[in-house]
């Protein structure tokens, strides 16, 4: 892979590396493991807080992208 610097990306360029299904189990799973909040749980309790449905912990969505990109280089 070519090392890039800032400098070398434009405003408003694109990349597309792919896409990944995360599903509840793995939700659950990764939760359960990292961050055993109820809403993360139980999707009844998830129901009952602000975010209204099963939410993916910030742990599990911010490594995807890194994912991709290392497995185009």
């Amino acid at each position: 892979m070519t090392e890039r610097y800032l400098e070398d990306f434009a405003v408003g360029q694109t990349f597309s590396f792919g896409c990944s299904r995360i599903d509840e189990e793995r939700i659950k799973s990764f939760a359960a493991e990292f961050d055993p909040q109820p809403f993360h749980l139980d999707p009844t309790a998830a129901q009952h807080s602000i975010f209204r449905a099963l939410p993916r912990a910030v742990g599990i969505s911010l490594p995807s992208p890194c994912v991709f990109w290392l497995k185009a280089s």
